[in-house]
């Protein structure tokens, strides 16, 4: 239960070590820590080996992170689609797929004329981004090498834009961008089991661009003003360090279309399965959504009768007329959950308005 009386019910069955409470992360320091060390270890020498980075003849930009969920990369890829379709380039976005329920790989999820697969063999943010994104052909496989070279047979396209893409090494790039999030940045930040971090800071090359994705009012404070002990400060005296934030955040239903302002709607379950459920949970609440219940479940979750059932329940004991969830999430979810449910829709902004301008730049380069 929230300080505002909001029931709150967690149905996550895997939670990382470093969002436990307090006891928990007691109780795991004798195992997390010491893996979490030999991870740093392991990470360092694998970035230092030697490997062939295969040129496939196109300029391959790649949107990636050094910590693991919720850095916004799905959005800031689908941000700069945009923008390079709106500079006449054909773009193919490659992602990797992640827990889609099956289907052939590679896989054209969208071309440039439509969507070309269903969400369950697509994955949920592939088929957003194919759906959301008119003109941008999407292709998953999890040999993202694979991957691009199929797009670049298949369809064509002038410029490859890696989803989640910075740990691919088997690619030659012409840009890496690299998102960060608060979590990776506050002093004594940890490597995967202890902590966010898949890589450390001095992962990030001298040309790579960074862009620090903040999820909220506060995070974005910090931005301007850090500490003492901070990462954040190094990187903010980069001459291609970039604050953005989620804008425009609008309520839609099943189809796409405004379902109106939150006050005319009536009360809600906030239901999500996404990394960060925090930060939406926090729009939902800025927007004006009434909700009288939240409830989270793993990353990617897929919905079954089960779920629906006790979602029902809830919002039958508390009066609830709606479910309000992400966008990924009304795709995961079964037809009868999806006609009671509204989507929260949110844009991408990257203040600062050369960030776009330096990443055509350098995708036009070799031209």
């Amino acid at each position: 239960m929230t300080a505002d009386g909001v029931r709150v019910i967690d149905r996550r069955t895997f939670s990382p070590v470093y969002e436990m409470g307090r006891l928990k992360k007691t109780l795991l320091v004798p195992i997390a820590y010491p893996l979490s060390l030999v991870y740093a270890a392991g990470v360092r020498l694998w970035r230092r080996r030697r490997v062939h980075a295969e040129d496939i003849g196109l300029p391959v930009v790649s949107v990636g992170s050094i910590s693991v969920g919720g850095t916004g990369k799905t959005p800031l890829s689908m941000l700069i689609a945009s923008h390079l379709t709106s500079r006449g380039k054909k773009v193919a976005v490659v992602s990797r797929g992640y827990k889609r329920k099956g289907g052939p790989s590679p896989l054209v999820v969208s071309d440039y004329d439509g969507v070309r697969a269903g969400v369950e063999e697509a994955g949920d943010e592939p088929y957003l981004m194919a759906s959301r994104r008119t003109g941008v052909a999407v292709v998953i496989d999890s040999n993202r090498l694979r991957g691009a070279e199929y797009a670049r047979d298949a369809l064509g396209p002038d410029v490859v834009l890696l989803d989640d893409g910075f740990q691919c090494r088997a690619i030659r790039k012409r840009l890496d961008i690299v998102t960060v999030g608060l979590d990776a940045l506050a002093p004594g930040a940890a490597y995967l089991p202890w902590g966010p971090l898949r890589e450390g800071l001095d992962a990030i090359g001298p040309e790579d661009l960074v862009v620090y994705v903040a999820r909220s009012d506060i995070e974005k404070r910090v931005a301007d003003g850090g500490g003492p002990g901070w990462p954040l400060a190094a990187l903010k005296r980069r001459g291609d360090f970039y604050v953005a934030s989620y804008v425009d955040p609008v309520i839609v239903d099943a189809a796409g279309e405004a379902a109106g302002p939150a006050a005319d709607l009536g009360r809600a379950v906030v239901v999500s399965g996404i990394a960060r459920p925090e930060g939406f949970e926090a729009t939902c609440d800025n927007l004006g959504i009434a909700a009288a219940a939240i409830i989270r479940f793993d990353d990617h979750h897929w919905y079954g009768g089960a779920d629906g059932s006790m979602i029902e329940k809830v919002m039958e004991e508390l009066g609830c007329e709606y479910i309000a969830t992400t966008e990924k999430d009304l795709l995961r979810m079964p037809g009868p959950l999806r006609e009671r449910a509204l989507a929260v829709r949110i844009s991408m902004k990257v203040e600062g308005r050369d960030f776009l301008e330096r990443v055509a730049e350098r995708v036009n380069a070799g031209e």
